[in-house]
């Protein structure tokens, strides 16, 4: 890679549930970087092999289960909580909002799966999604986690009374129990709620139906399974590198979106506050007065004109424009490139300090230099152009600054 940096005088003017979705409620964090200490009964299991009873089946000191004991809620939530916690895992629940899937992988990569919207990824404290905009580009946001993945914790937890150990099963050569809410259907008025659950020995809960009772019987509603603990894993799909490393910042609410324009491969990155994230975009300018080929710029121009946009305030903005090398003059420096940003207070484009990636032909701008200007005779100011100027147009074109320079000369008066 070779670096050209512009620094023309403006004389020469003239660069992934947020949730999770909806539904039932939250859950804790599915996933952690630190893997607790694995049984060997748990490792039995990830291989696929039956595991034996313990003798006194326990999930803890506070949740004890054997048949007629009571269990509270919170207990269970608590106990189903711990054994998730830095294990693989499948979960699924199903609602009248839809069904809602996690799938945590090994390495604590999630998938987060949605009624009516695409999978989100993420990590316990990062979600990475993607949308379409309007403009043929593709925007990849990292975010903050603010609502846990789906994992049946938060179910457990609103349960609004006791559960009873009804009956032992036994299941895949494990001993399993059966608790259920202490009420007969058959005897309770109707709309009475109603639960049956499927827990380990550990108070991991491997099925959970909750509904009401209706005419002496239940009418099911909401239900999940939990499945693949220690085996399921999750490929992220490529676009989830684009964001993976940007910059996210749960304490003061910043994330990273990164902007694709599909026709060009042109790339916008921003770091910003998570609620303009959504608006970051880029997109061919709109604007024939400021993208005439006619005009010395125009013709010096190697990329197409891109506007940049974002409503609010960011703390940096990187482009990435690819440019076409047969537009470069026979014979000229790959490194005399530079990406310019035209800025509305000037009224003319200003050049932008430009890495030149030869290589890839790409041109990357994240900074410009100062540019001091008058009008009118009045007094000097100082302008500092920006890949994004907030509330202001903004369009990026990269161009071979000699034949710039050259176009310039001859638009220049004689005399």
């Amino acid at each position: 890679m070779r670096r050209a940096i512009a620094t023309l005088a403006l004389a020469a003017c003239l660069v992934l549930a947020g949730c999770s979705g909806g539904g039932s409620g939250t859950a804790t964090s599915p996933a952690t970087a630190d893997t607790p200490a694995v049984t060997e009964a748990e490792t039995t299991e990830a291989r696929g092999e039956p595991t034996t009873p313990t003798a006194t089946p326990t999930a803890g000191a506070d949740l004890t289960l054997e048949p007629g004991a009571r269990v509270a809620p919170s207990a269970l939530a608590a106990a189903h909580a711990a054994v998730l916690d830095g294990r693989s895992f499948s979960y699924v629940e199903r609602g009248p909002a839809g069904e809602f899937t996690t799938t945590v992988g090994e390495r604590g990569l999630v998938a987060e799966t949605r009624p009516r919207l695409d999978t989100q990824y993420g990590t316990a404290d990062t979600v990475y999604r993607r949308d379409r905009d309007d403009g043929g580009s593709i925007r990849h946001v990292a975010r903050p986690r603010t609502r846990s993945a789906k994992n049946g914790t938060a179910v457990l937890a609103r349960l609004g009374t006791d559960l009873v150990v009804a009956e032992t099963v036994d299941r895949d050569g494990e001993r399993r129990y059966v608790l259920e809410t202490g009420v007969d259907p058959a005897e309770v008025p109707d709309r009475t709620e109603y639960a049956r659950l499927v827990v380990d020995e550990r108070g991991l809960v491997r099925n959970f139906s909750a509904g009401v009772v209706r005419d002496g019987t239940v009418a099911f509603e909401e239900s999940f399974e939990v499945t693949d603990l220690g085996s399921a894993s999750v490929d992220a799909p490529d676009w989830v590198g684009l964001v993976a490393d940007g910059s996210v910042d749960a304490a003061t609410g910043v994330g990273t979106a990164v902007v694709v324009h599909e026709e060009t491969g042109a790339r916008l990155t921003v770091t910003a506050p998570v609620d303009t994230l959504d608006s970051v975009s880029l997109q061919r300018s709109q604007e024939p007065v400021f993208t005439d080929p006619e005009t010395p710029l125009g013709r010096a121009a190697v990329t197409p004109y891109l506007t940049t946009d974002v409503s609010g305030p960011y703390r940096n903005a990187t482009v990435r424009l690819p440019y076409d090398e047969s537009a470069i003059p026979d014979g000229a420096a790959e490194g005399n490139l530079s990406l310019y940003v035209y800025n509305e207070t000037v009224g003319t484009y200003l050049p932008l300090n430009t890495s030149v990636d030869t290589d890839a032909d790409v041109l990357v701008a994240t900074e410009a230099p100062e540019v001091r200007y008058s009008t009118g005779g009045g007094p000097e100011r100082t302008v500092t152009p920006r890949v994004v100027a907030r509330d202001s147009l903004s369009i990026v074109v990269g161009a071979h600054v000699p034949t710039y320079i050259e176009a310039l000369r001859e638009r220049a008066p004689q005399g």
